[in-house]
Order: structure tokens, then sequence, then C-alpha cells
């Protein structure tokens, strides 16, 4: 079965407008997503921002689909519609990075410690993960 056309049509408008916002928002970055991980100045990860700004064009959706007359800054229903699935595009991009790099600190996190007198084992082994100390063996 053929794709349809009209989807194939509007991958091509998500990616001229990602190349388009992309340029305006991040500016010179070689960082695509520089700005989603602006929300990691107040320690919220960039997944978890791109999530925020989600639900933002979620409540614009259900607020135009409601009243199309509340649209008060020139962005149509469908506007909003391909931004969200280019902010889903983007969330997998992040969500992918995050967990390749939790992958990577559990990796490397893994250490031997000495064991508190009394204890009958020499060693012990004690995983360390995003700052806390749990026993292992």
């Amino acid at each position: 079965m053929p794709p349809s056309a009209r989807f194939m049509e509007l991958l091509d408008v998500m990616r001229d407008i990602h190349i388009r916002k992309n340029a305006g928002y991040s500016g010179d970055s070689p960082d695509a997503f520089a700005n989603f991980r602006e929300s990691e100045d107040f320690d919220v990860s960039a997944f978890r921002g791109c999530m925020v700004r989600m639900s933002d064009k979620w409540s614009r959706i259900k607020c135009l689909s409601k009243n199309p007359d509340n649209d008060k800054v020139g962005e149509a229903i469908t506007d909003t519609l391909i931004d969200l699935a280019n902010y889903s595009i983007i969330a997998v991009c992040l969500y992918e990075e995050e967990n390749k790099r939790k992958e990577s600190v559990n990796e490397r996190t893994i250490c031997t410690e000495e064991t508190p007198l009394g204890h009958s084992q020499e060693n012990s082994q004690t995983e360390v993960f995003w700052g806390r100390r749990e026993q292992v063996g």
C-alpha cells in the first residue's frame, strides 16, 4: 500500500518548519536542541522541558478546537498540530539522549568500596546512581 501523499507532504512541511525554527531558536549553536537545553539552567531536563512545551501546544489545540476565534496570534490549529508533531520528534531525540546518558553513567559508576569493620567480607560492591549509593552484594 502506498503512503498517503498528504502525510508525506506534511512530513516535508514539518522538516521545513523544523529547519527554519531551529535557525531562529538555536542561532549559530551547533546543537540543534540548544533552546530546549535552556531548561537545564532550572534543573529541568531538556526532555521534560520539551514535554512542558508540548503541554502548552496541547492547551492551545484544546482552546482552538472549542472556538477557532480564540486564535489571537495568527497560528491556526493546523500550525499548532504540526508544531506538536515536531515537538514529539524532538522529545524522542531528547529522551533517547537522556537514556543513553543514564546508561553510560550506570556503566561507569559501579565501584568497589571497603565494608565496615566486623563485616565478614573484605570488600563489597556499591553502585553509585545519581548521587545515591546502594549496596549491591
